[in-house]
């Protein structure tokens, strides 16, 4: 089924929806085995594809490493600076 062109409106292909779909989940930090299972993937290298989606998360995931990693267990900071 064709759907017709109407003027102003991007033609947009199933695809990209997926495409869409899987930048989204990585942006929500989902897991990559859900993701890989819910785009009926046979393995998680599929992922490789969108590691352009990725690189800031390295950060991100660093500083999130470091606030769990330096904070009590009360959830207040850990760290003692000395100058």
């Amino acid at each position: 089924m064709r759907i017709p062109s109407l003027p102003g409106l991007l033609r947009i292909r199933f695809h990209d929806l997926r495409h869409t779909h899987v930048v989204m989940l990585l942006k929500m930090r989902e897991n990559s085995k859900r993701i890989t299972e819910r785009m009926g993937w046979s393995s998680i290298k599929m992922l490789d594809r969108y590691s352009h989606i990725t690189p800031h998360m390295q950060q991100e995931t660093a500083d999130a490493f470091g606030e769990m990693f330096f904070s009590s267990p009360d959830g207040t900071r850990n760290i003692k600076t000395t100058l």
